[in-house]
């Protein structure tokens, strides 16, 4: 079950993630006049007029011929709607979760520049985005530190029975 989640994990981060390539576009692009068309646009994260390029065969081949002009500026403005999420942030959450796991769900800012490669400054705001986004609590001890808490790292009885 660890492998196929895994081989999903690493398709969407190589097919939906990445930025997009100029010359794989243009060959789905180029592929429409031979078939299918409206690949590129699908690729380009543009599923309705994919299918409307599909079903009327890039509007007769006029919407595909255009977009051949056009295809530097569709790549360059998916690429600065869609920024990627870097392996670096990816290992950064990873390297805050598996600290707080040895430390029993709770974490604080300097312990987690201790037990990883991140400044103060980054485990702060890594701190903070993953507080936000739900995944952990926060507190203030009387000392005024900020204390982050993990819940479900380490159960205290089986999950199941």
């Amino acid at each position: 079950m660890k492998f196929i989640t895994d081989l999903l994990d690493s398709i969407v981060r190589e097919w939906v993630q990445r930025p997009k390539k100029l010359g794989l576009s243009y060959g789905l692009c180029l592929v429409s006049f031979l078939g299918p068309a409206g690949l590129h646009r699908f690729y380009l994260g543009k599923p309705v007029s994919g299918v409307l390029y599909f079903c009327t065969w890039g509007f007769a081949g006029l919407g595909t011929l255009f977009d051949l002009f056009q295809m530097p500026s569709l790549v360059h403005n998916y690429n600065q709607l869609n920024p990627v999420v870097t392996h670096k942030a990816l290992s950064s959450e990873r390297a805050i979760l598996t600290a707080a796991k040895k430390h029993q769900g709770v974490l604080t800012i300097p312990m987690v520049s201790m037990e990883t490669s991140l400044s103060l400054s980054q485990a702060r705001e890594h701190l903070h985005k993953l507080y936000v986004s739900g995944y952990c609590t926060k507190d203030i001890d009387q000392d005024g530190v900020e204390i982050y808490e993990f819940i479900g790292l380490e159960a205290k009885k089986p999950l199941w029975s």
